[in-house]
């Protein structure tokens, strides 16, 4: 039981502006993610489940929500590279922050 939908965030492609102009037409790379979180168990990027609970830690625990940045890298380049950010349990999920590594 719970809801039927899953709520995702996707990201706008990087425009980088050099003192030659507008880097537009060129692939880019997004090499790292960071994202921070609050009081969530789970984080999926660009289709990847990142699982923020500590694998040492006691699975009896009551309460498994983490709250801190995580790190992540994809792979390959794109003309217009975006993240996908959501769910994949309708469990609830904070994201504070977001920063990307844009290689070109």
């Amino acid at each position: 039981i719970g809801i039927g939908w899953s709520p995702t965030v996707e990201t706008l492609p990087p425009e980088i502006d050099t003192p030659i102009g507008s880097l537009h037409v060129r692939p880019k790379r997004l090499s790292q993610v960071s994202v921070t979180i609050a009081g969530s168990v789970s984080v999926r990027a660009n289709g990847q489940d990142l699982d923020v609970w500590d694998v040492a830690s006691d699975p009896n625990t009551q309460d498994r929500r983490k709250s801190n940045t995580y790190h992540f890298r994809l792979l390959g380049w794109k003309q217009d590279p975006t993240v996908t950010l959501g769910i994949q349990v309708p469990l609830p999920v904070t994201i504070l922050g977001f920063a990307t590594v844009v290689g070109y």
